[in-house]
């Protein structure tokens, strides 16, 4: 032992003498008269408030001591190995100070006579407080003076990947939120035997750089934060479960964030867990957004996609529950294989669709599934998609803004159930049976939020609406993935058909920015039946939405959704129709009807639209509670007529009327003929509402024959 740095002038038979030893049989104020005479260096005041500072009720600075009779003068400071030798110090006075000079527990201590039982008991590991053997604190302790952040080290971590950390971890975020320090530090690579659990307080700070390696089995949370309202967590954090395949993985979960709100946090990494990464869930507080900057999600849970050992089962016994083209369908089949921790936020892949799973029976061995699987399948195999690279749930679990979030190799990248989702900077997503969830199936809808670019390659879905309900006002603004819309879908129920239902089909209340230039927010899920028909537009805020749609004959729905369009004054959209004909139009009808009761469409009941001339933009918009529905840049229709041969007498007209659905008198017409007519002149022109009369007139002098052909009209106005 020496005393500011001097050395140890003790007899030759003191020398032989053990240290703790020596220690206890002289006492703290003989080691300190041993190294003789006064020192002129002395400790400043620590900072205010913390444990060791003046306003603790200990007396005298650090480096300084006071004599029991008031008189001061400066002595040494007494220095000592390890805890165990401060433990065994004698004859202490209130404000006496001791330093600990070796490992990470290194530090200065002062003594205080109070009973500290209490304080003694909130830390076992004796990080903060130590009171001398044999004793518990209630005839005083000394107190850990902080001139900086406490540390998992202070707590007898090691801190380079050996060992078992847990215990001085846990103790050392238990020590944050006890004695109500402000913040904390914890660096190092840490070998964890046990779950960590870390419930903080309010308006707390940690600096990070810390890697958690676990070396325990547990189907819970490797780490837990909980209750830590205005967390600002500075630098990394990554949490490594055992197993590198979901065979020999025995962690369940990775990090839980439950009640974190109006926080901020640097960046995550999480790898290698059973089921969920991240999860997120009470993000419940003064209306606000708990912030991090960038989050990496690798093997967690397990999906079969390309390249990657996911989990796969046989099926049978199906019962179908629920009714047709209703979110209360379910499907009951028996499987040979349930993964370990397969719950009701997981999915399914069953012949290439994926399926929400409702409920799982263990001792049945059987799963329930939405919606309906496919009718002319009773029996088969599927992929199971177990746990999430982040899952965000709860009514108002939500608020979280995302840098950049990076999921590969999981089950699912994102899996959001919370009413508000949050948004996305920079998504990417690789190797995952779905990239991102958006709702909880069948029926829970989400609120705002968005991707700013969205990146997906090799995952069997890239994004899946799963609510039936229309979203509201969440966005895509680009995305760079490598199958673009045909991988975007909507989980939708079935009809008594099999078909999916065609209410739910589109992605009502999304919009998706995407390469080639436009935005659409009904987009088609790539698994429609053929027949598809009816498509619900969604009038809301937000700019002029883009509708797209191929279809021949198809009947469009027009939904005024007034609480998210007044707001911002938007009240009309536009859509983009095209088909199979020749010229790319739609061969049928498009008829517009109203979505809402009391609502018309140009005036009625609806608005039909046939014999396009060419691809068409259709301009929606609303006038209180009446839609307009106009082609952009005027109306054209066309039409086509056989006609059959005439002879045509000299100053003589032949006509033909034809029949044109939508035709107005004024309109303007043009007219061609499909063969040559010799010297007779051909006119059209609208001669009633909705008929167009073709005339063939003869200037010459003798009868001229009109060969049979198809007369060809274009209207327009």
């Amino acid at each position: 032992m020496s005393t500011n740095g001097q050395q140890d002038s003790t007899p030759t038979s003191a020398a032989k003498m053990s240290r703790r030893k020596l220690i206890a049989s002289i006492g703290l104020t003989g080691m300190a008269l041993a190294a003789g005479g006064n020192v002129t260096q002395a400790l400043g005041d620590p900072p205010q408030g913390l444990p060791g500072g003046t306003n603790n009720g200990v007396s005298g600075k650090g480096g300084t001591m006071r004599k029991r009779n008031g008189n001061r003068f400066l002595t040494a400071i007494v220095t000592a190995d390890t805890i165990d030798d401060l433990r065994d110090l004698a004859g202490v006075s209130d404000g006496d100070t001791v330093m600990i000079t070796s490992g990470g527990r290194a530090g200065l201590f002062r003594w205080d006579s109070g009973d500290r039982s209490a304080d003694c008991a909130n830390d076992p590991l004796m990080g903060m407080y130590v009171p001398l053997n044999g004793n518990n604190g209630s005839g005083g302790a000394f107190i850990r003076i902080l001139d900086s952040e406490i540390t998992p080290q202070m707590f007898g971590a090691s801190g380079d990947g050996t060992g078992d950390d847990s215990g001085a971890i846990n103790a050392f975020f238990a020590a944050i939120n006890t004695f109500g320090l402000r913040s904390g530090k914890c660096v190092g690579h840490f070998r964890v035997g046990a779950p960590l659990a870390a419930q903080l307080g309010a308006y707390k700070g940690l600096t990070m750089d810390a890697t958690f390696t676990s070396s325990f089995a547990d189907e819970g949370y490797m780490l837990s934060i909980t209750n830590s309202y205005r967390l600002n967590m500075v630098g990394k954090l990554a949490l490594i479960g055992n197993g590198s395949t979901i065979a020999t993985r025995t962690n369940g979960k990775g990090l839980l964030l439950d009640g974190v709100f109006q926080g901020s946090i640097t960046k995550i990494d999480v790898r290698q867990f059973q089921h969920n990464g991240i999860e997120i869930r009470n993000n419940t507080g003064f209306s606000s957004f708990l912030r991090i900057g960038e989050v990496l999600t690798y093997l967690c849970g397990s999906a079969k996609v390309t390249g990657s050992n996911g989990i796969s089962a046989n099926w049978s016994n199906r019962i179908d529950a629920g009714g047709s083209s209703l979110p209360n369908q379910r499907s009951t089949i028996t499987v040979d294989t349930l993964p370990p921790i397969l719950d009701i936020t997981d999915y399914v892949s069953i012949n290439g669709n994926p399926y929400a799973v409702t409920n799982v029976d263990r001792s049945a061995m059987t799963l329930s599934v939405y919606p309906w699987i496919d009718i002319g399948l009773n029996a088969g195999t599927l992929d199971y998609f177990v746990g999430s690279g982040i899952f965000i749930r709860g009514g108002d679990s939500s608020g979280v803004s995302f840098g950049t979030l990076n999921t590969t190799a999981c089950g699912i990248g994102a899996n959001i159930w919370a009413l508000y989702p949050g948004e996305v900077q920079y998504f990417s997503n690789e190797s995952c049976g779905i990239g991102y969830i958006l709702g909880r199936a069948p029926d829970f809808a989400t609120v705002g939020g968005g991707i700013g670019t969205q990146y997906c390659e090799n995952c069997a879905v890239n994004f899946l609406k799963a609510s039936v309900y229309g979203q509201g006002s969440f966005r895509i603004d680009s995305t760079v993935d490598q199958a673009q819309g045909s991988k975007h879908r909507a989980l939708s129920p079935r009809d008594s058909m099999g078909a999916f239902s065609e209410r739910y089909l589109l992605m009502s209340g999304l919009r998706m920015g995407a390469a080639y230039g436009y935005e659409t927010e009904a987009m088609q899920s790539a698994s429609a039946p053929a027949g598809f028909s009816t498509l619900l537009l969604r009038l809301g805020g937000g700019g002029y939405p883009v509708h797209s749609i191929r279809k021949d004959s198809a009947t469009i729905r027009l939904q005024d959704v007034s609480g998210l369009r007044t707001g911002f004054g938007h009240n009309q959209m536009f859509l983009y129709a095209s088909g199979t004909s020749a010229t790319g139009a739609p061969a049928g009808t498009l008829t517009f009807q109203p979505q809402d009761s009391g609502y018309t469409v140009n005036g009625s009941g609806a608005a039909a639209f046939s014999n396009l001339a060419g691809p068409t933009m259709f301009h929606c918009y609303l006038s209180g509670t009446a839609w307009v529905v106009q082609q952009a840049g005027g109306l054209v229709f066309k039409a086509v007529q056989a006609v059959t041969s005439v002879s045509v007498a000299a100053g003589d007209s032949h006509t033909v009327d034809v029949s044109v659905s939508g035709a107005a008198m004024g309109d303007f017409t043009q007219s061609s003929y499909s063969v040559h007519i010799e010297t007779l002149l051909m006119s059209s022109a609208v001669s009633a509402p909705g008929t167009v009369r073709l005339s063939f007139y003869n200037p010459s002098s003798s009868a001229v024959t009109l060969p049979a052909g198809t007369a060809h009209i274009r209207i327009s106005r």
